[in-house]
């Protein structure tokens, strides 16, 4: 039984005094956390106030507050959102007036991670890429003004490809995938999107769910080894696919590697904690079927640790 990251964050604190503690989270991740639960066990084991933040009214009247655990990326990830925007704001400006709170985690670590585009980059960042027998599969972005794509996409650039919204979070469309063979199939999508070259991975999948300095990995099946030949595109949700992968592709093909040695995945761990000043993230890690080299192909802030 993996411990709540809530939990986790909650022993970080020692301290005699009363610990005034806020949260701002969906309705969604609150119940998965059961944190109405969590508050009455941390008020009458350790004395602790435990208290949900309203976002739409005066902050400063519902604190002090010695620390803070949020997620704040799905507004982050809604710039045209007036009323998101206001409350990111009503945030921002209360931590920027007091600087002591301990913040899980920071406003801009997790800005780091809400599009594609930026983590791709970070990736390449990673310190130890070599010694961890990593690589970066190649990725370019299609803008979304973007209709001859001949004019982006270099005529070298290796298909399938994973095509997926420059948006990491936010919206429906930012969990919209596909696995495409040519240029024609990327219109099934809304632009701006990234395409990054499919690599072959024996249909599995390390899930590493990071907490503090502590790594929990669950292997998941995911997509079969494809052909280079041309075939109609695999769209998928990728929230909902949750390691039951599209029948037709698993009939018999499940999850046939190993995932990377544990002190492989503490390391890369370790560094994306340090590059991104995290500490509550997950991150999926597959290992290339012909080279054994291993990649990181997504990364989100505060997942669902189920």
């Amino acid at each position: 039984h993996h411990p709540s990251s809530i939990y986790y964050v909650i022993l970080l604190m020692s301290s005699t005094k009363t610990l005034r503690f806020g949260f701002i989270l969906s309705e969604r991740k609150q119940r998965k956390l059961l944190m109405s639960e969590f508050c009455q066990f941390a008020k009458q084991n350790y004395g602790f106030d435990c208290r949900k933040i309203d976002l739409s009214s005066n902050i400063e009247s519902q604190g002090p507050f010695d620390l803070i655990l949020m997620k704040m990326t799905n507004y982050m990830a809604e710039p045209e959102n007036s009323s998101a925007q206001k409350k990111l704001s009503n945030i921002r400006m209360y931590l920027n007036a007091h600087p002591d709170i301990v913040q899980v985690d920071s406003l801009v670590s997790q800005e780091k991670t809400i599009d594609r585009v930026s983590m791709d980059k970070l990736f390449q960042s990673l310190p130890l890429i070599t010694e961890l027998n990593l690589f970066c599969p190649k990725s370019i972005v299609i803008p979304a003004s973007c209709t001859d794509y001949s004019s982006v996409i270099p005529h070298d650039f290796p298909f399938p490809a994973v095509c997926k919204s420059v948006w990491a979070c936010g919206s429906d469309d930012s969990h919209d995938m596909g696995i495409i063979w040519n240029t024609k199939q990327i219109d099934m999508f809304k632009k701006p999107v990234v395409l990054q070259e499919y690599i072959n991975h024996n249909a599995t999948i390390a899930k590493v769910y990071v907490m503090g300095s502590e790594s929990y990995v669950v292997r998941r099946k995911s997509f079969p080894n494809f052909e280079k030949s041309e075939r109609s595109p695999v769209r998928f949700n990728s929230q909902k696919l949750k390691g039951n992968s599209i029948p037709e592709l698993m009939s018999d093909y499940a999850g046939k590697s190993d995932i990377p040695p544990s002190e492989v995945i503490d390391k890369v761990s370790k560094s994306l904690s340090g590059l991104l000043n995290l500490t509550l993230f997950g991150y999926d890690l597959i290992t290339d079927a012909q080279s054994g080299r291993h990649a990181i192909i997504d990364i989100n802030y505060f997942p669902g640790f189920s």
